[in-house]
Formats: structure tokens, sequence, C-alpha cells
């Protein structure tokens, strides 16, 4: 019954909420800039898909987070509420692809990089459960079962990191 809340508040978020939050940031971003409108015009959809992957994924890290402190205080309520939050990063990959799409050289055709990015995730999607497996096997050795959630947590804080680094104004001439 929680897990498909999950999945609820997950779709909420991505049909209801997400588009409108983009709209909203677009419309603040343009107005910001009005005076060099050709340059805010190319610009402004980046900042905000670098806006939008950097609040999902400080979202997701802040989930990972709350999931490892509610499993380290056995506290059911805050589980609870990690499990709430973490739907709300659903718009990382995205807006994180829609990021990298926007800084191709004009030369280069979309479709290869959602393509390649498609292959990862299936690579990941793959390989990710048996790391993850022997992960938490290794976890419960050492009797700490969150350590899953923790190398979540890291792995969310690498990508916040790589993401907030880039220069959204990137190599499109």
């Amino acid at each position: 019954m929680m897990l498909s809340g999950l999945g609820l508040t997950k779709a909420a978020y991505l049909f209801l909420l997400l588009p409108h939050l983009v709209v909203w940031l677009r419309k603040r971003f343009t107005a910001r800039g009005a005076r060099a409108a050709e340059r805010v015009s190319q610009e402004a959809p980046r900042k905000v898909d670098r806006l939008v992957a950097i609040l999902s994924l400080l979202i997701d890290l802040v989930a990972w987070v709350i999931i490892v402190v509610a499993g380290r205080l056995e506290h059911l309520p805050l589980y609870a509420l990690g499990l709430f939050v973490y739907p709300l990063s659903a718009a990382n990959l995205p807006s994180i692809t829609s990021l990298a799409t926007g800084m191709l050289p004009r030369h280069y055709e979309q479709t290869q990089l959602v393509g390649t990015l498609t292959c990862l995730a299936n690579m990941v999607g793959t390989i990710g459960p048996v790391l993850n497996n022997q992960l938490y096997k290794w976890a419960l050795e050492i009797e700490v079962p969150e350590a899953v959630f923790l190398v979540a947590a890291m792995i969310s804080l690498t990508a916040l990191i790589l993401v907030g680094s880039v220069q959204p104004g990137g190599p499109r001439s």
C-alpha cells in the first residue's frame, strides 16, 4: 500500500507540479535578463534545467540521509518521511539529460546522447542490483544495514557536485 502511494506521489509531482515549476522558473530567468533577449532565449532553458537538476539532486540527497538516520534510530515515521521525500527527486534524470543535450555542440545528434544515456541506465539497472546485494550482504556482516543508503547518498552528492560545476553556457556553437 505504501509503495503505491510513493508511485502516486512521484506521478503527481512529475505531471502536476514540475511542469508549472519549470514554467515559473523560465519566466523568472527570462524577466531577469530581458535586456539581452537573444542571449537570454538561449541560456534561460539551460539555467532552468541546471537549477531543476540541482534541486532534484538535493532532494535526493536529503531523502537518503533521512532514510539512513531513520534506520540508525529505528524510527518508522522518519523512514516513511524519507520515502515520501524521495519521489520528489524524480526530475533529476530528465533535467540532467536536457542540460546535457543543450550543451552538445551543434554537429552532434541529440539522439546519440540520449541513446548513450539510455544504454548506461540499462547497464546500471542490470549490474546495480548485483552490486547492491553484495554491499547489503557486507553491511549486514558489519551490522550497518544503512550502508546501502549511505552509498546512494554519496552517489547523489557526487552527481550534485558534478552538475553544480557545469556552466550552462556550454559549447553549443
